[in-house]
């Protein structure tokens, strides 16, 4: 599990297993048709159209909640304009994230700190001098 924070965001990283094991996202489309709604996908996924009846049915049923996800992360909240939304049944921490791109259990390289080297980091790299 890793963390940023930064003035405009608090995002707590995890793995896609334990994002699962904690959201508790829903993937079976026979229990969202038993509550009405269709999915566009047949993993259980909303397009941006379907977010107005998404809140609806989570103003209903509190025990689901939206999980939004814009091609690359997946967020453990509503964020209005994604590619497309969830619903699932389980902790509704908002900032809990999964990035596929990045490995929670390795350390995190700040890159903001590579702004005020001299040199592009690109070209920076160990070596013996002579």
């Amino acid at each position: 599990m890793s963390a940023v924070a930064n003035g405009h965001r608090i995002e707590l990283m995890v793995d896609g297993t334990e994002f699962q094991n904690r959201v508790k996202v829903v993937y079976d489309i026979d229990e969202l048709m038993w509550f009405g709604l269709t999915p566009f996908n047949l993993i259980g996924g909303f397009c941006n159209d379907d977010a107005e009846t998404l809140l609806k049915f989570c103003a209903e049923h509190l025990e689901y909640h939206i999980v939004s996800c814009d091609g690359e992360r997946v967020y453990n909240r509503y964020v209005a304009q994604m590619r497309s939304f969830y619903l699932a049944k389980g902790e509704r921490n908002p900032y809990l994230v999964h990035n596929p791109w990045v490995n929670p259990h390795l350390p995190v390289i700040d890159w903001d700190v590579f702004e005020h080297l001299p040199s592009d980091p690109r070209y920076l790299r160990r070596r013996r001098d002579p």
